[in-house]
């Protein structure tokens, strides 16, 4: 083999290189650009809930049985821990009080931003329900106060990481 040839196969050889590392850099930044933040897309995954930087550790109601139960029965909800419940399709879920045992904060979520708090949800026999105003795609139970103590106002952004 030739000199010429040795070198033309080197070029080869490193285009194809250059090639494959700038479509893999191409493939990261389209991932993390224009990947979802909607929660039922990364449902599993969630551990921890960020609206507008402010941190709570969460666990998850994935099954109808789960959304139903919610926190009920719960003896009670440590400071920086909360439940929520994700759903495929935006709608305008009620929840009850029913079996609490601690007051709590709900927080509505649609699209990656708060919609609308409710505060200081007394317990109760299930009387009382609480509806958004309009659909959302997930909803978040808090401690009661981390509403107000984290100012946590309509329109701030919500990640799920």
């Amino acid at each position: 083999m030739s000199n010429f040839e040795s070198y033309q196969r080197l070029k080869i050889f490193a285009l194809t290189i250059v090639i494959l590392v700038l479509s893999a850099v191409a493939f990261m930044f389209y991932r993390s650009a224009y990947s979802s933040n909607h929660p039922a897309d990364k449902k599993f995954l969630i551990e921890t809930v960020e609206i507008d930087g402010k941190a709570l550790n969460v666990n998850l109601a994935v099954s109808e049985e789960e959304k139903i139960t919610g926190l009920s029965g719960t003896e009670s909800l440590a400071g920086n821990w909360g439940k929520l419940f994700v759903y495929q399709k935006p709608l305008t879920p009620s929840f009850w009080m029913r079996g609490m045992n601690f007051p709590i904060d709900i927080i509505w979520i649609d699209n990656g931003r708060v919609i609308e708090t409710d505060r200081n949800l007394p317990p109760d026999n299930g009387e009382a329900t609480y509806t958004p105003d309009s659909p959302v795609d997930a909803v978040l139970e808090t401690p009661a106060g981390w509403v107000d103590e984290k100012n946590i106002v309509k329109g701030d952004r919500v990640m799920y990481k």
